[in-house]
């Protein structure tokens, strides 16, 4: 009944689940001024695409925290090469690049379960924590 988009970007995904209006859907993204403010209140489901590779690794432990707060159930898409793009430093802008198996451990520690689901892409991890 009620799924945050984490890291929403300009995006308006979570649209796509229910146009009806009789659901909860949010967004959060804080480098989006009109999102930045996190929304109150826990959520059946917390998306969070394309989001982690582009935490710095020394913030994965406040963010995976922040999202937890939100649900215990979260969807996570996160891409395991680099970015075509870079940072103004010159940095890739996927800026924390681990392993799938990496990746897993790290959510399962935070969420208590990570469950990889299959993508036709190489590249792409999703996981799930319910």
């Amino acid at each position: 009944k009620s799924i945050l988009d984490f890291g929403c970007g300009r995006s308006d995904l979570v649209a796509h689940f229910w146009n009806d209006g009789r659901r909860r859907i949010a967004k959060h993204d804080a480098a989006i001024g009109m999102y930045e403010q996190m929304p109150d209140g826990t959520f059946d489901l917390v998306l969070c695409t394309d989001v982690m590779e582009h935490i710095l690794m020394t913030d994965v432990d406040r963010v995976f925290g922040e999202i937890r707060a939100k649900s215990r159930n979260a969807l996570f898409t996160i891409s395991l090469r680099p970015a075509r793009k870079r940072l103004p430093d010159g940095r890739n802008a996927h800026v924390t690049l681990l392993n799938a198996n990496e990746w897993l451990r790290w959510i399962k520690s935070v969420f208590g379960k990570a469950k990889e689901m299959p993508t036709k892409w190489d590249h792409i991890l999703m996981v799930k924590t319910f």
